[in-house]
């Protein structure tokens, strides 16, 4: 195990196939929820590494994984431009892996904690960007990706598209450190840990089921046809 999260080309190629398989019309859109921990992973490595290039390889399996992404999402493009498919592939590619970097810059100046709120904060104003930019490409906003199970995003009518983005994003962080704590820590904090950062997912599941299952539609009135 320990092995397989040191490798970076296996864990890149993984991040790339759970991101391409969550954005299918399977109705699997919660993969997302666990899709950025092998790119968490890789950070981590990348942050332990005394190598002076640990950043330029951490944006080149970032740029990997999202290229897989953005490819298998976005081609169906190539049927009406081939230079608009490959713009709407690699451009997206390229600015996701230059998060990723800026986040690592920012870990590495100053520390997990604020490197983990970079994370949260720089994807959300890319995706700012690649909504509100000459680009206005909406494809990839992680909050889109529940479009087939409503039932889980009741609660979007009041944070719209980005609260499900940042939702993502947060417990991809959750779940990345309940694996350090598995690595790392003593079996009782294992246990606590796990119990308590999974609460929270669990939260935002159970308020939009119930919300979805207590929606009541009104009436339709029918107008009638005049003469």
């Amino acid at each position: 195990m320990k092995k397989l999260l040191q490798n970076n080309l296996f864990l890149s190629l993984l991040s790339g196939l759970l991101l391409l398989l969550s954005w299918t019309e399977l109705s699997i859109g919660w993969i997302m929820l666990f899709s950025f921990v092998p790119i968490l992973q890789i950070l981590h490595n990348q942050l332990k590494s005394k190598s002076q290039l640990a950043g330029i390889y951490l944006f080149l399996y970032s740029l990997l994984s999202f290229f897989i992404w953005n490819a298998s999402s976005t081609w169906w493009i190539m049927y009406a431009s081939l230079p608009g498919c490959l713009a709407t592939i690699l451009i997206p590619s390229f600015l996701m892996a230059f998060v990723i970097y800026f986040v690592y810059l920012t870990f590495k100046q100053s520390g997990k904690r604020i490197g983990y709120l970079a994370f949260v904060c720089f994807w959300i104003a890319y995706e700012y960007l690649l909504i509100h930019s000459q680009l206005s490409w909406p494809w990839s906003i992680l909050g889109y990706v529940f479009e087939n199970n409503t039932s889980l995003i009741q609660w979007y009518e009041f944070t719209g598209t980005f609260g499900g983005s940042v939702w993502i994003l947060c417990v991809n962080l959750l779940l990345f450190e309940i694996i350090q704590l598995f690595q790392n820590s003593s079996t009782k904090t294992k246990i606590r840990g796990k119990e308590i950062q999974a609460n929270f997912a669990r939260t935002a599941f159970i308020s939009s089921k119930t919300t979805f299952m207590s929606f009541v539609p009104s009436s339709v009135t029918r107008m009638p046809f005049s003469s």
